[in-house]
C-alpha cells in the first residue's frame, strides 16, 4: 500500500558526468560531448509512470462495524488469481458515524484518486458490503465521481433505496442471501445483476469463495476463477493499525512481534523478533514471518493512559497485506460500539466466574459480554470450527488486553 519511490538525477551527477568527459577529451570538438552527455542523462533516469497490465485496481468497502480486514479473505482469493498486492485496497471509514459517514463521499473520492495514480489506470471496480453498499451507492450517484468507476458489487447492501442503480453506465452486481438476519431486505435491484448466495450469514456473504466466485467472473468478463488458495512459501504480513470501530489511525504505534508457544501462548523469548511502527495512515512495514509458528504482536500507543493490546494468531500461510491490528477510541465511542466479537473478563471484580451478561453490551446485536474471570497466572483456550489458540492471562490492569484472532 505504499507508493513507490521515484529517482531523481540529482544536478551534480550530471555535472560531474561532463568533468569527467572535459579531463578526457579535451582536444574533441566541443559538439562532440553532446552525445555522450545526452546519454548520461537518460540512462540515469527512471520512467516512474505504472506500467498498465490489463488488471483493474479494486476497492474493497466495509459495513457497520468493520475494517478492511472484513476482505482478508476474499483478498486471499483474489491473489491467489493473479491479483498483485498493489492493485487490492481497503478503504476505512468510522462506522459509528451512522447518520453522515456513509453519505460523505469525499474520503473516498480522495481515497481513489490515490489509487488511480499510484496503478496508472483511469477506473476502479468497487465493492461495498452491507452499509458499504450505501457508501458506494452515495458515491457512484454523483455523477462526478461515477466516471471513475469501471464496475460496482454489492454485499449484502443495505440500501435505502432498491428501485434502482446509482448509475446505468456501471454494470452493477447484487449478491444477497436468503439467510441474512441484518439486512432482511433481499429483493432484486432492477438493472443490475442480482444473485443468490444460500445458506450465507450476513457476514459469511462478504468472505466466502461463493461470493469470490460471483465477482471475479463479474469484473473479468466471464472468466471462471480459481477457488482454492495455495500456500505461500514465503510470508510477508503487513498491515494496518485502526482505532476500534471508528477506524482512526495515529502515526507512532509500536509493535513488537513474539514467537509464542503453541501450547500455551507464552513467549518464546523476552525480546521481540521484530519491532515495527505505524506511519501517518497507520500503515506498518513488512514483516517475514516463519511458517507453522504462532505469533503474538503487541501494540501501544504510546500515550500513557492506554494499555497495550496482544494480538494471537495462527501459524500464517499466505502473505497478506491487510492484516489488521486495533486501538481503544475514546470512552464516549466505546459505549456505544458493537462489533463481532465475545468480550470476555471479571465485570465485578468478585475473581469469579458469574457467567452473567454484562449490562454494556445488552443492546448489541452481533456481540456479547459475559463475567468471566481469568486468574493469572494462567493461559485460556479458544476453539474455533476446529482450529485453537491459546493466549496468556495478563493483568489487565498493568498488561493490558489479549485479541485471540481467527482470520
Amino acid at each position: 500500500m505504499q507508493a513507490g519511490k521515484t529517482e531523481k538525477v540529482e544536478p551534480f551527477t550530471i555535472f560531474y558526468a561532463f568533468q569527467l568527459l572535459d579531463l578526457t577529451m579535451k582536444r574533441f570538438p566541443a559538439f562532440l560531448l553532446l552525445f555522450p552527455a545526452l546519454f548520461i542523462i537518460l540512462s540515469c533516469q527512471k520512467n516512474d509512470t505504472p506500467v498498465k497490465d490489463g488488471i483493474l485496481p479494486i476497492v474493497f468497502v466495509h459495513g457497520y462495524s468493520g475494517s478492511g480486514d472484513s476482505y482478508t479473505k476474499m483478498i486471499e482469493y483474489f491473489r491467489a488469481n493473479g491479483y498483485p498486492a498493489n492493485k487490492l485496497y481497503t478503504y476505512d471509514w468510522n462506522t459509528l458515524d451512522l447518520q453522515s459517514a456513509p453519505k460523505n463521499t469525499k474520503p473516498l473520492r480522495d481515497f481513489i484518486l490515490d489509487v488511480l495514480k499510484k496503478t496508472g489506470y483511469d477506473k476502479v471496480n468497487l465493492i461495498g458490503h452491507s452499509l458499504g453498499g450505501s457508501l458506494t451507492f452515495n458515491y457512484c450517484s454523483n455523477t462526478e465521481y461515477a466516471g471513475s468507476v469501471n464496475r460496482l458489487a454489492w454485499l449484502a447492501p443495505y440500501l435505502k433505496d432498491r428501485t434502482k442503480i446509482p448509475d446505468s453506465a456501471i454494470p452493477t452486481l447484487n449478491l444477497r442471501s436468503n439467510a441474512d438476519y441484518v439486512v432482511t431486505d433481499t429483493s432484486t435491484i432492477p438493472f443490475a445483476v442480482n444473485r443468490v448466495i444460500p445458506d450465507k450469514d450476513h457476514n459469511e456473504i462478504a468472505s466466502c469463495k461463493e461470493s469470490f466466485a460471483e465477482i471475479f467472473t463479474f469484473f473479468n468478463d466471464g472468466k471462471e476463477p480459481v477457488t482454492t488458495i495455495p500456500e505461500d512459501d514465503r510470508i510477508l504480513i503487513s498491515g494496518k493499525v485502526v482505532s476500534f470501530l471508528e477506524n482512526a489511525v495515529g502515526s507512532g504505534n509500536t509493535i513488537e512481534i513474539y514467537e509464542v508457544s503453541a501450547n500455551d501462548g507464552t513467549r518464546l523469548s523476552t525480546t521481540p523478533v521484530s519491532m515495527l511502527h505505524t506511519d501517518a495512515k497507520g500503515y506498518y512495514s513488512e514483516f517475514a514471518a516463519k511458517k507453522d509458528t504462532y505469533y503474538e504482536f503487541e501494540v501501544s500507543t504510546g500515550r500513557a493512559a492506554d494499555r497495550p493490546i496482544h494480538f494471537y494468531f495462527e501459524p500464517f500461510k499466505n502473505s497478506s497485506h491487510v492484516i489488521y491490528l486495533r486501538t481503544f477510541p475514546p470512552q464516549s465511542s466505546f459505549l456505544e460500539m458493537n462489533t463481532l466479537a465475545y468480550f470476555m473478563y471479571d465485570e465485578n471484580n468478585n475473581n469469579a466466574s458469574d457467567y452473567t451478561s454484562v449490562a454494556l453490551f445488552s443492546s448489541a446485536t452481533t456481540f456479547k459480554g459475559i463475567d468471566f474471570s481469568l486468574p493469572t497466572p494462567g493461559f485460556s483456550t479458544y476453539t474455533y470450527n476446529g482450529r485453537i489458540l491459546h493466549t496468556p492471562n495478563w493483568p489487565s490492569s498493568s498488561n493490558g488486553l489479549s485479541v485471540a484472532l481467527f482470520y
